[in-house]
């Protein structure tokens, strides 16, 4: 079995523990799409699933996501074509607005789009900046934010 794809945010390439990163647009980056077959794409709050797939003597990707219920497909191109660019443009047709900046809230969560929102902006807020700029998990404000933005949720969802 295919241990879970590698995740691109943004512009990086991140793997498990103990790896390093890769950044898009570098040499490491198409020689990793070479060998790979699938991975997941993140960046403005949406998301997509790249897949290589045999097309005759080539192999070609092509990004999936499902929002509303439906999956959608868009074609990537060959390894060598895709490109940080290319990648942003699939979630712009396969999201439309959503990828470029409109809140995708509303479109997938439909009536509970408020309260959803809520929630991503209130897990947003358990994070802080640490003395050396990186981010971590504040976990003294978890009670709060729960029961500030959760808890209503949970309730209004019922």
């Amino acid at each position: 079995m295919e241990r879970s794809p590698a995740v691109v945010v943004e512009k990086t390439l991140c793997f498990g523990e103990g790896q390093d990163a890769i950044a898009l647009d570098t040499p490491a980056w198409f020689a990793w799409l070479e060998q790979a077959t699938r991975f997941a794409y993140t960046a403005g709050g949406v998301r997509l699933t790249a897949r290589k797939q045999p097309r005759g003597q080539q192999a070609f990707w092509y990004g999936y996501a499902r929002c509303a219920g439906r999956v959608r497909g868009v074609y990537l191109g060959r390894s060598i074509d895709l490109t940080a660019a290319r990648l942003q443009a699939g979630l712009i047709q396969l999201h439309g607005p959503a990828a470029q900046g409109v809140d995708a809230t509303a479109r997938c969560y439909g009536a509970h789009a408020a309260q959803a929102r809520a929630v991503a902006q209130a897990l947003a807020a358990l994070h802080d900046i640490g003395p050396a700029g990186e981010r971590r998990l504040n976990l003294d404000r978890v009670p709060e934010i729960f029961d500030q933005a959760v808890l209503p949720f949970l309730g209004a969802a019922s």
